[in-house]
């Protein structure tokens, strides 16, 4: 009952349902599609991971914020990687932007921290 009404108030913001992340089937993606016209992308999409805390993707997530906001390098890191993963998405190719993220060395650290891999493949 609680997975139906988590669902309804955030669907009810605009969002859809997407289906499981890439790294783990219990984190949960919602999706909203937000129009920036004159943009470099047209369109962005919006994202809310649902998981449970503690749980490796939400570990994943709030330590790379975490570590973004408090370390030089790791912000750095992930910046740099986001900026050349977004020339994929230019491309209009969000797997291999995300793929791309991944060459983040501090991504890949928290990744084997938290045990995650890609398990399976999600299409847009």
């Amino acid at each position: 009952k609680q997975w139906y009404q988590r669902r309804v108030a955030i669907t009810a913001g605009g969002f859809f349902f997407f289906g499981p992340g890439a790294l783990d089937i219990k984190d949960l993606w919602f999706m909203l599609v937000i129009e920036r016209p004159g943009s470099l992308l047209d369109t962005s999409l919006f994202k809310i991971h649902v998981t449970k805390e503690g749980h490796g993707p939400s570990g994943l997530l709030l330590e790379t914020r975490d570590r973004c906001n408090n370390e030089k390098w790791a912000f750095e890191d992930y910046r740099n990687a986001k900026v050349e993963a977004a020339k994929k998405l230019v491309e209009g190719d969000m797997l291999a932007y995300k793929a791309a993220k991944g060459s983040s060395k501090l991504l890949q650290e928290l990744m084997e921290k938290y045990g995650l891999n890609v398990k399976h493949n999600i299409k847009l």
